[in-house]
């Protein structure tokens, strides 16, 4: 029997309505547990957001959010239009001219610290007795080569001279997102969604999370150790290490105008203390696969030392003003709790030690 028209719609009504009901109640199920992890995390962000623009990380502008990372370190982010690091959002209609001014990735941007912790800070509130008179255009993701778009970027809305600007290179892993990130293609610019995903739904950003610990896509099989201490012959760490000279000197060329430009160099963690790398053990699959690189590690040190020893002189010979990191830890009493307990990133007691080695420079 044929059924009519009435009866036709009526199955598509009520097979709408069926879905309709699924859908609702799959929503209602994604809300509840995007509200417990909400108040698990307590609105702590557990990552440090950015995206990208013309392939250039950086964190979003005019934004504040709070981020809780590795091992319950704890800070709260405010940007300005240009996705700078400032004190507070009322800094975002201050003047530039005057302060102090530093660019590079997570390192100087401060790894789950509050702005005041950061060297940055530190500096401002030393020699302009003003914490606030600071910025940071740094970000997780990006490296010295990257940097020079964004400062560039950066000086076409500086107004006035800085007081000081100050160039950040990380041997954490600035090295290593030089050397594998320009083997592959990567996106142009953050989709919409998905950055709008990371800024606000905790169920996105613990996902994932749990994506990159079981199906990491981390394309380094050594956690703690640059990759491009194995991926490389002794000649081509001399070009990589001649490169980053050549990125930096761009970087620096393209500074706003300022009374002082000063390069800081932060090795890797274990090259300031070896036993640094057994932090790492919990990112290894076995004890095995972790000591057959443990037992390198002096191997890797003495790497690179001669890759930043490179570094460093390539720099000076430029006649750049410039801070080594490694030589201030070698001259501190102790190099404990300068580093991170899970990652290479510098506490506040090693940004400490950055500023005050810096602090007389930017105000010579």
């Amino acid at each position: 029997m044929k059924q009519t028209f009435l009866q036709r719609a009526g199955l598509v009504f009520a097979s709408t309505l069926y879905i309709l009901k699924i859908v609702s109640a799959c929503l209602l199920v994604v809300l509840l547990i995007e509200g417990i992890l909400r108040l698990v995390h307590a609105g702590y962000k557990p990552i440090i957001p950015y995206r990208l623009t013309n392939q250039v990380p950086h964190l979003p502008a005019n934004s504040k959010f709070y981020s809780s990372l590795a091992g319950g370190v704890k800070g709260e982010y405010v940007t300005d239009d240009q996705g700078a690091r400032i004190l507070n959002a009322e800094v975002r209609s201050h003047s530039r001219s005057g302060e102090i001014f530093v660019v590079g990735d997570s390192q100087p941007l401060g790894w789950g610290m509050d702005f005041e912790s950061t060297f940055a800070s530190q500096i401002a509130s030393a020699v302009l007795s003003d914490p606030a008179k600071a910025r940071i255009l740094g970000s997780p993701g990006t490296d010295v080569e990257h940097e020079a778009f964004a400062i560039t970027k950066y000086a076409e809305q500086c107004d006035g001279r800085l007081k000081a600007a100050i160039l950040t290179l990380n041997l954490g892993n600035d090295l290593d997102e030089m050397f594998v990130g320009r083997q592959t293609l990567g996106l142009e610019s953050s989709n919409n969604l998905t950055f709008w995903l990371n800024m606000n739904s905790f169920l996105y950003m613990d996902i994932n999370l749990l994506k990159s610990r079981i199906f990491s896509a981390d394309p380094r099989p050594t956690p703690g150790i640059n990759t491009v201490l194995y991926a490389l012959l002794p000649d081509e760490q001399e070009v990589l290490a001649d490169q980053a000279v050549k990125a930096s000197m761009e970087c620096i060329k393209h500074m706003p105008p300022s009374e002082k430009v000063i390069v800081l160099v932060i090795p890797n963690d274990y090259q300031v203390d070896p036993t640094q790398i057994d932090k790492y053990r919990i990112f290894y699959k076995s004890d095995r696969d972790f000591q057959q690189w443990k037992s390198r590690i002096e191997e890797f040190v003495g790497t690179m030392n001669l890759i930043e020893g490179r570094i460093v002189a390539g720099l000076r010979a430029q006649g750049v003003s410039l801070v080594s990191f490694s030589e201030l830890a070698k001259s501190s009493q102790s190099s404990d709790g300068i580093f991170d307990s899970y990652s290479h990133h510098l506490t506040p007691k090693g940004h400490q030690l950055v500023s005050t080695a810096l602090i007389p420079l930017v105000d010579r």
